[in-house]
């Protein structure tokens, strides 16, 4: 596994899923987790990439839950907001079967966070994200999977957070991501926004899909 800036390759498109859209849904101790299955031939490798995404507002005392929706749903990539994580605790996370690839804990604050785990049978490098997360305000993890030649990132803005300093900095990512014209990408999150009346990109760029 190495570091990798944003990658390359052939033009793609961008798609956004947020824990509010329609699709497969469960509960772990009431809190919601929403699921899809992306089923395009672009994401080679893949007849069915499947990925879940979960709100968990704390997840150390939800691991045997998750594991067994893991277990259960079996998806190629699990994206998680608000672990409530620090760099630590983040450490010692095992789920069966997938590997902690990337994540974003608070160092000042508490709670918030975000993470992306990966089937530990699959190949993948870290997206340089640093300079554009800050707590409280953007919260960012990204992953390429080379099996898919795909970008997932996993958003949190908390609802709190500076509105204009979010829009702003998420703005940037997605006019590098959409100037790189390559790859597959999958943004998921908790937004608490509607991005497409927000972000300036969503308004010019037709290669976006929410």
């Amino acid at each position: 596994m190495t570091n990798n800036e944003w990658g390359g390759g052939k033009k793609e498109s961008t798609y956004f899923f947020r824990n509010s859209f329609r699709g497969k849904r469960t509960k772990i101790r009431g809190k919601r987790v929403t699921g899809f299955h992306y089923r395009r031939k672009p994401v080679k490798s893949f007849s069915n990439f499947s990925l879940i995404l979960l709100n968990a507002q704390g997840m150390n005392n939800k691991i045997e839950e998750i594991s067994n929706l893991l277990q259960e749903s079996k998806p190629d990539v699990f994206c998680i907001t608000e672990h409530h994580l620090n760099k630590e605790q983040a450490k010692l996370i095992k789920l069966p079967g997938f590997v902690f690839a990337d994540k974003f804990c608070r160092e000042e604050k508490t709670k918030g966070g975000t993470g992306i785990f990966i089937r530990d049978d699959l190949d993948f490098k870290l997206i340089n994200l640093a300079k554009y997360s800050k707590e409280g305000e953007f919260e960012l993890a990204g992953i390429y999977i080379e099996n898919g030649d795909v970008r997932v990132l996993t958003v949190y803005r908390p609802p709190k957070g500076k509105f204009d300093a979010f829009i702003s900095t998420f703005n940037l990512v997605l006019e590098k991501i959409c100037s790189d014209n390559s790859k597959l990408n999958l943004i998921c999150g908790d937004f608490n926004v509607n991005l497409s009346e927000s972000v300036p990109t969503f308004k010019k760029n037709k290669n976006l899909s929410f």
